[in-house]
């Protein structure tokens, strides 16, 4: 995958959504872009943490 400049305000609006939801949200991802970000700046983090967590319990 392409890595695109990080969209802080996308980012910002995706986190707090998360954050603040209590229950079903809906619809998560505003448009294509929204995915591409949270894939590249979330997703790739949680990874990191459950690499690591696996590593260590090896």
């Amino acid at each position: 995958m392409e890595l695109v400049a990080p969209g802080w305000e996308i980012l910002h609006r995706l986190r707090n959504r998360f954050l603040n939801a209590s229950g079903s949200i809906g619809l998560y991802w505003e448009s294509a872009n929204d995915l591409v970000q949270c894939h590249q700046y979330f997703a790739s983090q949680i990874g990191w943490k459950w690499d690591a967590t696996i590593s260590q319990a090896e």
